[in-house]
């Protein structure tokens, strides 16, 4: 990895100082204060592109790690009074005097071909097991032959249900234990680790496959399930078993961290028209990025050093295969995590709501279900 890449301008260099604007962790200096890289791209693109942002709250909104995200404009008041300066914001010029364009506005990110072409990067591989995996998701989500023998349909289902976030849980927990067993880095975890990094991981993991799927369909008002279920703000199930569920799970499954999911993290990527190998980039780093939980030494190596490999896969397959530079890679790959707090914010209220429905077994059979599934193959 070059030296501007290690660590990576994605990840924090000083582990003591903290974001004076939100007082999540900084890593430098930005625009005259100590910032965190999400107020930092945050600030930039803001007066870059000269954008405009309304309090519905008068203007009184907490701006704190926990809820930076919620309102624009109180973030944007609270980079300025804490000292950010917009005048050190320098878009680049060409001879001309005239800021210059998106860089990627014009850059086209190349489509998968139907077969993995030889020599291709792992990223590109691992869009195939993606497509083979998504299959896979369907066959183990059926109930009955005709199910699975039936195509992979786009056909929405409605909106989703109680037992349609138990089905996809069941299956996820699944094709999430075989997808990180594809990783040697997670091959050379102990079990105990193994389990950890797992149990962090799982709802983001099902909340960002939800995204990649609901980006893949095209929609932009409503998270769509990985079975078709979907959720929308404001929509609530009605079936004619809704009556056997707590009140409070139904009302959730419409409620405002959907709304909030939607604005900061699926209009977004929709807006950057992330692709296929991006969304694959985002759950690889994410992945080893839980690794909070974890106590042994060089488990903590092993994911750090996952991390910068995923950055750098990332840039090559940027500069090499989409023909864009360097820096702007990163600087992409940094707008496209920065949506990632749109999902932080989600897990709580998400989990709140599905551990509230009868017999899910969140708390008891998934974490035996993956203690069997490492005991039978470690």
């Amino acid at each position: 990895m070059s030296p501007g890449l290690n660590p990576s301008a994605l990840i924090a260099e000083d582990h003591y100082d903290s974001c004076a604007v939100c007082g999540d962790q900084s890593d430098g200096h930005h625009y005259g204060v100590r910032s965190c890289r999400g107020c930092n791209a945050f600030f930039r693109r803001a007066i870059t592109y000269n954008m405009q942002f309304i309090c519905r709250r008068g203007g009184k909104c907490p701006v704190d790690k926990n809820a930076r995200c919620a309102c624009r404009a109180c973030r944007l008041e609270k980079c300025k009074s804490v000292g950010m300066d917009a005048r050190a914001v320098q878009p680049k010029r060409e001879g001309n005097s005239l800021p210059v364009k998106d860089p990627y506005e014009d850059l086209i990110l190349p489509d998968v071909p139907p077969a993995p072409p030889e020599k291709a990067s792992r990223l590109v591989q691992r869009v195939f097991k993606y497509a083979e995996q998504k299959k896979r998701r369907q066959a183990i989500m059926c109930t009955t032959l005709e199910q699975v023998l039936a195509p992979e349909t786009n056909v929405l289902k409605g909106i989703a249900s109680p037992e349609d976030l138990s089905n996809v849980f069941r299956a996820q927990i699944v094709l999430c234990f075989e997808w990180a067993s594809t990783y040697p880095e997670f091959k050379q975890f102990n079990k105990g680790d193994k389990i950890g990094i797992l149990q962090s991981h799982i709802l983001e993991y099902i909340l960002l496959d939800d995204i990649f799927h609901t980006l893949q369909l095209g929609f932009r008002d409503r998270i769509v399930l990985v079975n078709n279920a979907y959720l929308a703000p404001g929509n609530f199930y009605t079936g004619a078993d809704a009556e056997k569920y707590p009140r409070e799970v139904i009302e959730a499954l419409g409620g405002p961290w959907v709304s909030r999911l939607i604005d900061r993290c699926l209009i977004p990527w929709s807006e950057m028209r992330v692709s296929d190998v991006e969304m694959l980039v985002t759950r690889q780093y994410t992945f080893f990025e839980h690794f909070g939980r974890l106590t042994n030494p060089e488990t903590l190596k092993i994911c750090e050093k996952a991390m910068d490999t995923t950055v750098q896969e990332y840039i090559d397959y940027y500069t090499n295969e989409c023909g864009g530079k360097e820096q702007d890679g990163l600087r992409r790959l940094g707008m496209i995590f920065d949506c990632l707090a749109g999902i932080h914010d989600s897990l709580l209220p998400f989990f709140e709501m599905i551990r509230k429905i009868p017999n899910f077994g969140l708390l008891d059979r998934w974490e035996r279900h993956l203690n069997e599934r490492i005991f039978i193959l470690s």
